[in-house]
């Protein structure tokens, strides 16, 4: 395999997708973006692999930084819960105390209003695996891959 030099078009064109975030978002193959072509030839490169983890840093734009931080804060949500999850195996356990506190305090608010809609069924609190799955959804509505924050932001920055 011959060494490729990418030319300084095609660099500030790398630059350009690294900011949009579309060489982040990867297909497990290997693939760029499918909705940006010239992402997908891009990605397979080495040197616009390497280019790419570099450069990808904090969104500048606000619409940029509202995405990332909303996608942040609903995986938090949903990790707190799956913690939530795991936790009601131990009955037992006071989660009043210690670092549990750090998983009941922030869930808790939520919880105790749905378990009055939702009883236990055969004994189990099912209420943390409803809010897993309302959270996934309002996560991929707002900044899933075809999410209005997402769709928002691609709209703003046109490729070309």
């Amino acid at each position: 395999m011959g060494m490729t030099t990418i030319t300084a078009p095609q660099t500030r064109l790398l630059r350009k997708l690294a900011r949009e975030g579309v060489m982040a978002r990867a297909h497990p193959d290997g693939r760029g973006d499918p909705r940006h072509p010239t992402a997908s030839a891009y990605a397979a490169h080495p040197c616009a692999l390497t280019f790419v983890t570099a450069a990808v840093a904090l969104p500048s734009s606000p619409l940029g930084l509202l995405h990332a931080a909303l996608g942040l804060l609903l995986a938090g949500w949903t990790l707190l819960f799956l913690f939530r999850i795991v936790l009601t195996w131990y009955p037992q356990l006071d989660l009043e105390r210690g670092a549990l506190r750090l998983v009941s305090a922030p869930t808790e608010p939520l919880l105790a209003p749905t378990r009055r809609l939702i009883q236990p069924i055969g004994g189990v609190d099912v209420t943390p695996v409803v809010w897993v799955g309302l959270i996934s959804l309002v996560r991929e509505l707002l900044v899933g891959q075809q999410g209005l924050v997402t769709q928002l932001l691609q709209a703003r920055t046109p490729l070309a």
